[in-house]
């Protein structure tokens, strides 16, 4: 997922940065450490509410956080 994020970041590719951080929350929680995974989460969540998304954009993408 880093490497994914890095390449993201590098294309400027918001939504599949974000997305990254669900996805490794996911694994990480799915495979018995849901610390590091809520941490993944509220790093996702954070990106979300600094990036300039339109707001009906901003909730769809909020709702795979939650």
């Amino acid at each position: 997922m880093e490497e994914y994020r890095f390449l993201a970041d590098k294309e400027n590719l918001a939504n599949n940065k974000i997305m990254s951080y669900s996805y490794e929350g996911f694994i990480l929680t799915e495979t018995g450490n849901p610390d590091e995974g809520m941490k993944h989460y509220q790093q996702g969540i954070d990106l979300i509410e600094a990036a300039e998304f339109p707001e009906n954009q901003r909730r769809n993408i909020l709702k795979s956080f939650r």
